[in-house]
């Protein structure tokens, strides 16, 4: 079962966070061979995606994800309350796939736009 978060975005801001894909348990899932996908929506079926987190492995064994946005990626992202998730897809063949995180982003309005 996915990890429920919910993050906070200001505009035009640097927004970094590093996440851990682990079980209800605790334990760590390894990335090796996995590719990582995030993207927030404004509602559940939306066809199109708000932004694109940019999810990178740092540390596959030890399931260690940068979720890294620079102050010109989130200045671009509109204000609201969000949804998102975070997902692990197999790259060998097997077409498995498991959620790591998911919950709301709220983006804040930048103050001094």
């Amino acid at each position: 079962m996915a990890t429920a978060l919910n993050l906070n975005i200001t505009q035009g801001s640097d927004f970094s966070v590093q996440i851990v894909a682990a079980d209800d348990l605790g334990v760590v899932f390894d990335l090796t061979n996995f590719t990582i996908g995030g993207y927030a929506k404004h509602r559940y079926g939306d066809p199109t995606n708000v932004f694109d987190f940019k999810p990178k492995i740092v540390d596959a064994k030890n399931g260690k994800i940068d979720l890294i946005l620079s102050p010109s990626e989130t200045a671009k992202i509109p204000p609201g309350q969000h949804l998102y998730g975070i997902e692990a897809i197999s790259g060998d063949g097997s077409s498995m796939a498991f959620k790591i995180m998911n919950g709301y982003v709220n983006v804040l309005p930048e103050v001094n736009a």
